[in-house]
């Protein structure tokens, strides 16, 4: 079974010194693709939803990918951590910087992303972004900050997008239940006696 493992793994580093950005891009389809799936399992869904599913690992390779592969590049030629005599202060520049820039259009991204797969309207959109962007975002801090102490301190560059995407499994499960949720209790009737209100969004 090592052997095994340690062949893939051979194997898989070799594709991403030769292809970087392609190897990166499946890995997250595959990678994203699979938290929805366990999302929606985990909400007790009936039915699989295999079109939000594919939708969602399309974006993982298509968007996400590609971003956090550029992002991760721009950050390490502004920082040049390994060069650095005093590490820790350069570090926590480097997460200051990742959470406020790169948190925020990879959350955005997927937020944006999932409520076009929910048939949202752009008003509803924008009354999602107002609701939850900032509450998640903190609620990302918790998580993405640790990851990237560690991603960027102790993983090799070509490899802090697989590092990401693994987080990103119990991440974007986190996020598709915390959105589905939201879209369920958008199709709940509203009290008929009060007229006044609308849907939840």
């Amino acid at each position: 079974y090592l052997i095994i493992m340690a062949s893939i793994w051979r194997w898989y580093t070799a594709r991403l010194a030769s292809h970087p950005l392609p190897t990166k891009m499946v890995t997250s389809s595959v990678i994203l693709g699979a938290a929805d799936v366990t999302a929606q399992f985990t909400l007790g869904e009936k039915q699989w939803d295999a079109r939000r599913s594919t939708l969602i690992a399309l974006y993982g390779g298509c968007l996400l990918s590609p971003w956090l592969h550029t992002w991760f590049y721009t950050l390490n030629r502004m920082i040049k951590l390994e060069t650095r005599a005093y590490k820790l202060p350069w570090l926590a520049g480097m997460i200051v910087i990742d959470q406020t820039v790169g948190a925020s259009v990879a959350l955005s991204m997927f937020m944006f992303t999932r409520s076009l797969i929910d048939g949202k309207s752009l008003d509803q959109i924008k009354e999602r972004f107002r609701n939850d962007w900032l509450n998640t975002w903190i609620t990302g801090l918790h998580v993405w900050g640790p990851t990237q102490a560690i991603n960027f301190y102790f993983v090799p560059l070509q490899l802090r997008v697989l590092v990401n995407n693994c987080v990103s499994f119990g991440w974007n499960t986190y996020l598709a239940a915390r959105i589905s949720k939201q879209h369920q209790a958008e199709k709940t009737p509203v009290d008929q006696d009060d007229s006044s209100q609308g849907m939840s969004y």
